[in-house]
């Protein structure tokens, strides 16, 4: 991605924050960092691409107190050129939770500062305590693969999707091939010429048949219009994302360059500490992610690259095994008792966005 793409992004993104996110997040706290993530931060964008924005915030000594400070303030929305974007915000102290279970949104946060260009707002006090150094030293830890597992969890999520897409269309396919009256009922379509699954079936229960089309029961008389109806629905009721998966022969591309792309950030994680954005393996990435790349090869690039960091994991990279928490209160403590930076309840001022 070029300069000039990334820079006019990057404004229509601050526009959007100052017009929609700023009074969000000055009712409950005080902005800390503030940056552009996902596939921008990633280097791995399109034109079809929705915009990620995510940062942290402080909030409202007040409201702590009262127990009622918002863990993440999000919300959607779009920008002036009618791109959607995805806008959410954490609390300083949600970050513990976000760093235990290795969440890789969070873990790209905190990184980001590797990419001047993604960066929208930074409060030099946090720019100051989160440094490279710090999280290196406190935020870091041995077996964070959750940050693999979840993306690879996620892709096979999607596979049996696109599977149980395939068969509910063929049957759809097959039930309109029959001419129907207002009588005509289901157990009439269920023949030889039927899709075969597993997870279709004829069971018998309390004396009557039943068809099992992946998990619903249906029983063999009811009006097959009132069948063709359910399943047409069932299948409207799939995401797009797996619609286009199946529609491209089965493929998530999507799903495996995320799993790629956790195993890329992992093991740069364990090998160098840190994680360079834009990401320098982009072009292979964008490659997978729009259908480009092979994707059996894809998949056997993704094994290799766990098998490495499964050997990487065994070893006491930064000698732990859980992020500092104790370091991580110390310097929440730190922000508030900077009042002269932090306000203790709402302030009416505007920051002024990079």
């Amino acid at each position: 991605m070029s300069t000039t793409n990334i820079k006019k992004i990057r404004k229509l993104c601050r526009s959007f924050v100052n017009d929609i996110g700023m009074s969000r997040i000055n009712a409950h706290g005080t902005l800390l960092y503030l940056s552009m993530s996902g596939s921008i931060l990633h280097g791995t964008n399109t034109i079809k691409s929705d915009y990620d924005i995510k940062g942290i915030y402080l909030p409202y000594k007040n409201d702590l107190l009262n127990g009622i400070h918002k863990k993440v303030i999000n919300l959607k929305g779009l920008t002036e050129d009618n791109v959607n974007v995805d806008f959410e915000v954490w609390s300083l102290q949600y970050l513990k939770h976000l760093l235990k279970k290795g969440d890789s949104n969070i873990i790209d946060l905190l990184f980001s500062r590797t990419y001047p260009d993604a960066i929208l707002y930074s409060n030099p006090y946090y720019m100051d305590i989160f440094t490279i150094e710090y999280i290196q030293k406190y935020l870091l830890y041995n077996n964070m693969t959750g940050i693999v597992g979840y993306c690879l969890a996620q892709a096979e999520k999607y596979n049996i999707k696109i599977n149980t897409l395939k068969y509910l269309t063929k049957i759809l396919k097959h039930a309109e091939t029959f001419t129907c009256t207002e009588h005509t009922k289901l157990k009439v379509i269920w023949n030889d010429d039927l899709p075969i699954a597993t997870h279709i079936k004829l069971i018998k229960k309390d004396g009557n048949d039943f068809y099992k089309v992946f998990g619903k029961l249906y029983q063999s008389t009811i009006k097959l219009d009132t069948f063709k109806c359910n399943i047409a629905k069932r299948i409207k009721d799939y995401s797009d994302r797996t619609k286009i998966a199946f529609e491209n022969e089965g493929f998530d591309w999507k799903s495996l360059s995320h799993a790629y792309r956790a195993g890329l950030e992992y093991h740069q994680i364990l090998t160098q500490g840190l994680i360079s954005f834009p990401l320098k393996d982009k072009k292979k990435l964008l490659a997978i992610k729009t259908g480009i790349a092979d994707f059996e090869e894809s998949k056997k690039e993704i094994q290799v690259i766990i098998d490495l960091i499964t050997d990487l994991d065994n070893g006491t990279c930064f000698n732990r095994n859980e992020p500092d928490n104790a370091m991580l209160s110390q310097s929440t403590i730190m922000f508030y008792l900077a009042d002269h930076k932090f306000p203790v309840c709402k302030s009416e001022n505007e920051l002024e966005l990079i």
